[in-house]
């Protein structure tokens, strides 16, 4: 997937086999929100699914969005690490990353915006951690 100019120019590369669903809306909080998983994607209320890969580009600052993250260390249900992803810092959470989404979550700054990449599905780690080297951000 590659994200029109809009939206700042990234690139996110997962496994050609998956099924995966886009949604953009330059008025919207989550600007971009790339869905793919390894079998249909199926979109059920509450946000209930959990899946293999959802990139989202967050229409808010990187330190806004990590302190929402960071709540959930300072509330013992994640740890922190730093990262990086196209050669931008960013952050790293693993464990409860949202209340009811548990797995890991990368938080990397693109200009005013954040790109969030997760995976709630630890099953799929290994092709979510080729993604993240994989992926490019123009900053």
């Amino acid at each position: 997937y590659t994200a029109p100019t809009a939206f700042g120019e990234f690139t996110i590369k997962f496994p050609k086999s998956w099924s995966s669903s886009v949604a953009e809306n330059q008025t919207s909080t989550n600007q971009v929100e790339l869905i793919a998983n390894p079998e249909f994607i199926k979109i059920l209320p509450n946000n209930t699914v959990n899946y293999a890969l959802r990139v989202m580009l967050v229409n808010s600052s990187y330190s806004n969005v990590r302190a929402q993250y960071d709540q959930q260390v300072k509330n013992k249900k994640a740890k922190t690490s730093a990262v990086k992803v196209s050669g931008i810092d960013g952050a790293r959470y693993e464990g409860e990353f949202k209340q009811g989404k548990s797995g890991i979550a990368v938080l990397v700054p693109v200009r005013d915006k954040t790109v969030v990449f997760t995976t709630e599905n630890t099953k799929y780690q290994p092709e979510f951690e080729a993604t993240l080297t994989q992926s490019t951000i123009k900053p």
